[in-house]
């Protein structure tokens, strides 16, 4: 579709032709102009022909526009789909293994409160209550703490072993379009100028001061960390953000008609 829309602008028709007629002329010429057979089109007379074609141009770049943006919305919400239902399905496995673990780890601590009740050793107590020696016993708590891993459950984390597929479309797909916004989602622009440049270098790290003021809290314990940004985290936070403001009409794109700015 972005090769279908550059091939559209390479035609070189000026969009302020549009604005020259009533929006529902223009509408009317554009949806003659995308039945008319190629015949009919040959024998119109040349002014005709030509509002006919420009016309079809146009309308053909808004619809383009429109589905590309709605396809990027789409594969945007299906990654977090994807995150939130492996998140959710590594929740419940973790929650199976980590009941199993702590059943073994409360045999173990009731083995070593008889042991001290006792006076027995309560090394040798663990290593009979478990069945397992003294260094197996501390893989196992290393293997449960493993469980309980914060990262173990968080969509966002998750959706850093998806970014491979955004990193395929980001570079044309930032090249394609020209986003405008209001001044609240400027800082989201910024950060897309930077990606682009990024894309067109092939420079792996952000800037010093990349744009971070529109990270919100979800983000930004996986974006910032310490004193350093994660590319990964930041270029995928710039993409969600970036689709929620193409929603709310904050971030448009001149040709599309679907969102503000057409």
């Amino acid at each position: 579709m972005i090769e279908r829309v550059e091939f559209l602008r390479k035609l070189g028709i000026n969009r302020e032709r549009q604005q020259a007629i009533p929006a529902s002329a223009f509408d009317r010429i554009a949806r003659e102009a995308l039945k008319i057979s190629a015949q009919h089109l040959a024998e119109a007379v040349a002014p005709r022909r030509h509002a006919l074609l420009t016309a079809a141009a146009l309308s053909l770049e808004t619809g383009l526009t429109d589905a590309t943006l709605l396809m990027f919305d789409k594969l945007m919400g299906s990654l977090s789909r994807k995150a939130e239902r492996r998140s959710q399905e590594k929740a419940a496995k973790s929650a199976r293994d980590l009941q199993e673990k702590l059943r073994a780890l409360t045999g173990a601590c009731t083995a070593m409160i008889r042991a001290r009740e006792n006076h027995d050793d309560p090394f040798i107590a663990i290593e009979r209550q478990m069945k397992m020696g003294w260094s197996q016993f501390v893989t196992f708590v290393t293997e449960t703490e493993a469980i309980v891993a914060p990262d173990q459950t968080d969509p966002k984390a998750e959706l850093l072993r998806r970014y491979a597929t955004v990193r395929k479309i980001a570079a044309p797909f930032l090249e394609a379009f020209t986003f405008k916004a209001t001044p609240s989602a400027k800082p989201i622009i910024d950060a897309l100028d930077v990606l682009k440049a990024l894309y067109r270098t092939g420079q792996r790290s952000l800037p010093a001061k990349a744009p971070i003021r529109f990270i919100r809290r979800v983000w930004r314990s996986l974006v910032i960390q310490g004193s350093e940004i994660d590319r990964k985290a930041y270029e995928l936070c710039v993409f969600f953000e970036l689709r929620d403001r193409l929603r709310a009409g904050d971030i448009w794109v001149r040709a599309a008609s679907r969102v503000r700015g057409r």
